[in-house]
């Protein structure tokens, strides 16, 4: 009877510390940050809708401040911007649907490949989208 006390107690303690390393053999996260800084050169009135919507008047600008958790020597390119779609809205009447393609790639403000970046501290980088013509000629009308 005490033997089986003994084993079961031994029994719990191994199964408890099994859990513990278990639950602590992940990678370390740390505290990423990141700067979206959204710039109209354009002409036009842009009105992005999505997660984090906002307007932009031509020649304003819009500044987004995430963080979050990544590893500890997260690059650039490992970043996603804010949106994973967004409609873009120029002047009210022209219209582009922008999709993700999945890991942070996408068209236009959606792909963190049409940034420019650069880093500003230990896991924290700015990155500026530019809004031009372009990116209204690429545009159809609304409906």
């Amino acid at each position: 009877m005490i033997q089986n006390i003994i084993y079961k107690g031994f029994l719990i303690a191994g199964i408890s510390l099994f859990l513990v390393l278990i639950s602590g053999c992940g990678e370390t996260e740390y505290l990423v940050k990141a700067r979206y800084i959204y710039i109209n050169d354009s002409q036009y009135q842009i009105e992005c809708i999505s997660a984090d919507s906002f307007n932009l008047l031509p020649f304003e600008e819009h500044i987004i401040e995430k963080d979050g958790f990544g590893n500890k020597n997260i690059t650039a390119d490992s970043y996603y911007p804010p949106f994973l779609g967004a409609v873009m809205i120029y002047d009210s009447i022209m219209c582009d649907t922008l999709n993700s393609f999945g890991g942070g790639k996408g068209e236009g403000v959606i792909g963190i490949q049409n940034y420019q970046s650069r880093q500003l501290g230990e896991r924290y980088y700015e990155f500026t989208y530019h809004f031009t013509e372009e990116d209204f000629n690429k545009a159809e009308n609304c409906e």
